[in-house]
C-alpha cells in the first residue's frame, strides 16, 4: 500500500478543507440570492413538459457520448470496456462525486482497475486526456463566441481571450511532450511518471481514437449549450447562440480552476458572472443555473444511485487480489 508521509498529507487536507469551505460559501450565497428571488424562481420552475423533456434528453445524452469517448479511448489503451458498463461508470461517478475528494474518480479508477487491469497510471492518462479535449473544445468555441459576441464589454474579453487561448495551446503541447527514458527515471514515483506519460502518447497516436474522442467532447460541449440556451429561454431571456457558447465555455473552465464536490457553486457562479458580463443579468443566471443543476442533480440521483450499487456488486464478484494491489494511490 502507497502511504503518504505527514509532510505531504498536511497540504493535501488542508486544500480539501479550503476547496470545500469556498463551495460552502458559495452556496450559501446562492441560496441567500435565490431566496431573495424566490417569485421568480417558482415563475421559473413552472416549465412545460415537452421543455423539462428535452433538458432531461441533454443530461442522458451527454451521459450516452461520455460513455462512448471513454470506450474510444480505453481501445486507444489496448483495453476494452463495453459501453453499457462505461455509462453505468460514467453516471456513478458523477453521483459519488458529489461527495469530498473526487470519490466518483477513485471508484472508476478501482472498477477499471480489476475489470481490465488498467494501472491506475494509464487510468489517469485517461483523465488527463478527457480534460485536455474539453479544455481544446471550450477553449476553441469560446475563442469563436469572443469573436462573434458583440455584447461583453472589453474589460473581460483580453482575459477570456488569454485562458481559452492556453486552453487550446496547452492540450496540443502535451501531445508532443517526450516521453522520459526509462535510464531517466528512478524509483516508484518515475516509473509510474513514465507509464503516465505512455499512456498519454499512445492516446495523442492512436488517430481514430483521438479524433472520435475530440468529437464526442465537442457534441457533449455542445449538448450543455442546448440544455443553458432552453434554461434560459424558461426565464424569459433572450440569449443568442455566441452568448451561451461563451457561458458553457465559462463553465468548464470554473470547473477546472476550483473542484468543489460535485461542481457545485462553481458551474452556478461561471453561468451568472457569463449572464452579468453579457448584459443579461446576474439573476438571470444564477435561475438558469438553478433550472440547469435541477435536472442534473435529478437524473444522476434516479440513475447514479443504482448504477452505484451494480457496480459495487460487480467489484465484489470480481476476484480482485491476483497478485496485485487495488488500494487507490496517494497520486490518484
Amino acid at each position: 500500500m502507497v502511504t503518504m508521509s505527514s509532510s505531504t498529507r498536511q497540504p493535501r487536507v488542508l486544500g480539501i478543507i479550503l476547496r470545500t469551505a469556498v463551495g460552502l460559501a458559495a452556496i450559501a450565497f446562492l441560496a441567500w440570492y435565490l431566496v431573495g428571488k424566490r417569485e421568480v424562481l417558482a415563475q421559473a420552475f413552472q416549465i412545460e413538459w415537452p421543455v423539462l423533456l428535452a433538458i432531461s434528453v441533454g443530461v442522458w445524452l451527454v451521459w450516452l457520448v461520455r460513455g462512448i469517448q471513454s470506450h474510444v479511448l480505453l481501445r486507444a489503451l489496448g483495453k476494452r470496456v463495453g459501453v453499457g458498463e462505461l455509462i453505468a461508470l460514467t453516471v456513478a461517478g458523477l453521483c459519488l462525486n458529489y461527495l469530498p475528494v473526487r470519490t466518483g474518480e477513485a471508484m472508476g479508477a478501482v472498477f477499471l482497475r480489476r475489470r481490465c487491469d488498467l494501472r491506475y497510471s494509464r487510468f489517469g492518462s485517461l483523465v488527463v486526456a478527457t480534460l485536455g479535449l474539453g479544455l481544446l473544445t471550450a477553449g476553441g468555441f469560446g475563442l469563436v463566441a469572443l469573436a462573434a459576441s458583440s455584447q461583453m464589454g472589453w474589460s473581460p474579453r483580453g482575459g477570456l481571450v488569454a485562458a481559452f487561448g492556453l486552453g487550446v495551446a496547452v492540450p496540443i503541447g502535451l501531445c508532443f511532450i517526450p516521453v522520459p527514458s526509462k535510464r531517466l527515471v528512478r524509483g516508484r514515483a518515475g516509473r509510474v511518471l513514465r507509464r503516465f506519460a505512455v499512456g498519454l502518447r499512445r492516446i495523442a497516436r492512436h488517430r481514430s481514437a483521438l479524433w472520435g474522442s475530440l468529437l464526442a467532447q465537442v457534441a457533449q460541449y455542445l449538448l450543455r449549450c442546448a440544455r443553458l440556451y432552453l434554461a434560459f429561454r424558461v426565464c424569459g431571456v433572450r440569449i443568442d447562440p455566441a452568448s451561451v457558447l461563451l457561458v458553457q465555455s465559462l463553465v468548464t473552465f470554473g470547473t477546472l480552476v476550483l473542484v468543489t464536490p460535485g461542481g457545485l457553486a462553481v458551474r452556478e457562479g461561471a453561468i451568472a458572472t457569463g449572464a452579468e458580463w453579457l448584459g443579461l443579468g446576474l439573476g438571470a443566471g444564477l435561475t438558469a443555473a438553478a433550472i440547469d443543476r435541477a435536472a442534473l442533480v435529478l437524473w444522476t440521483a434516479v440513475f447514479g444511485l443504482p448504477s452505484v450499487f451494480w457496480l459495487t456488486q460487480q467489484l465484489a464478484r470480481t476476484d480482485g487480489t491476483r497478485g496485485r494491489r487495488d488500494t487507490v494511490p496517494a497520486t490518484l
